[in-house]
């Protein structure tokens, strides 16, 4: 049983050290995700929001991946085309709402295993993106 309880011990904390990064990263992309669309709210410019939010994307992490020819590099963890994204206003809706959709793949390295995979990640977040109304209260 202690034999039983070491390896399940062992085998978590190996798939904790090799996911947590990721699951870190994507939390990171959600929150810029809901940052964009608090922008758009005053901002109705979706391609230059879309666009920058890419941009942002791509600068949050850089991670190993496995080239064609074979050998290991660094690039960024999250690669997100501008034309991937689905970024829909829809302001005939009470409240007005903003959703923002996309995937992004990541390379995921597994050591002393040595071996490489893929994982893809999806975000669609659904947002309010109407005016507060702070009037007086009765």
């Amino acid at each position: 049983m202690t034999l039983f309880l070491i390896v399940g011990l062992v085998t978590g904390g190996y798939l904790l050290v090799v996911w947590a990064p990721i699951w870190v990263v994507h939390y990171e992309v959600k929150h810029v995700v809901r940052d964009y669309g608090n922008r758009a709210v005053k901002d109705p410019n979706d391609q230059q929001l879309v666009a920058d939010m890419c941009a942002k994307l791509r600068s949050l992490d850089s991670s190993r991946t496995l080239a064609e020819d074979g050998r290991v590099e660094s690039r960024p963890s999250v690669v997100v085309d501008p034309v991937e994204v689905t970024w829909q206003r829809d302001t005939a809706a009470r409240p007005p709402e903003l959703r923002v959709a996309f995937t992004y793949r990541r390379d995921l390295y597994y050591p002393i295993v040595e071996r490489w995979s893929e994982v893809e990640m999806q975000v669609d977040m659904v947002m309010d993106i109407g005016l507060p109304d702070w009037g007086p209260s009765r």
